[in-house]
């Protein structure tokens, strides 16, 4: 759908914040979500796009823009201030309706849920550098600059494979669980690799 004289056809700006808001809730790079959304049936239904549309994009249907069209749009917007002002457009509305009151106590269920994952899978928590907002943003306008720079979806290349399981893996694990006595966790030093949100607890 690419002119040489007219670029690519406008996109929509409701569906490239969609796609956005996907990439954030889901913790998906530009390139995972276009590999996923094409058989997501639930991504493609909060974009208001259908299989129709993804696999026939001359189609007069709502159609998915180019992953450079995503990116680039972006870091525009976040160059002109437009995240910030759809989250105090949100945050105002929310206050319109009545949902913000900091009067309110908060109760939280502490029921406590059997996990089933093992203990050998608890890894020690690598705590993250401490980033200003300022590097952070610098950070994403590199990644930004990176990714506009990158070919087309079409010559996107598939991930590597998963590295098969094999005798050398079960050996590599049966080292860990050797060197496992004598060590002491707690869940303020370890997470659980298999299920990040159960923690430890004695009875």
């Amino acid at each position: 759908m690419y002119s040489e004289k007219q670029g690519r056809p406008a996109a929509d700006s409701e569906l490239m914040l969609r796609l956005m808001l996907l990439c954030y809730l889901f913790n998906h790079s530009e390139r995972q979500l276009y590999q996923t959304l094409p058989m997501h049936a639930g991504y493609l239904w909060f974009c208001g796009l259908d299989f129709e549309s993804v696999q026939r994009p001359d189609s007069s249907a709502l159609r998915l823009p180019d992953r450079t069209t995503l990116v680039k749009t972006r870091k525009l917007w976040r160059e002109h201030g437009i995240f910030e002002k759809l989250m105090k457009y949100v945050v105002d509305q929310c206050i319109a309706a009545g949902l913000v009151n900091t009067n309110v106590d908060a109760a939280v269920d502490g029921t406590q849920v059997r996990a089933n994952v093992s203990i050998h899978s608890l890894e020690e928590i690598q705590l993250a550098p401490v980033e200003s907002i300022e590097a952070y943003l610098a950070r994403q306008a590199a990644a930004d600059e990176s990714e506009s720079k990158e070919q087309p979806t079409a010559n996107d290349q598939d991930p590597p494979p998963p590295p098969a399981s094999g005798p050398s893996s079960r050996l590599a694990e049966q080292a860990i669980h050797e060197d496992f006595h004598g060590k002491t966790f707690s869940n303020q030093t370890h997470r659980s690799t298999s299920d990040p949100d159960s923690r430890l607890y004695k009875k």
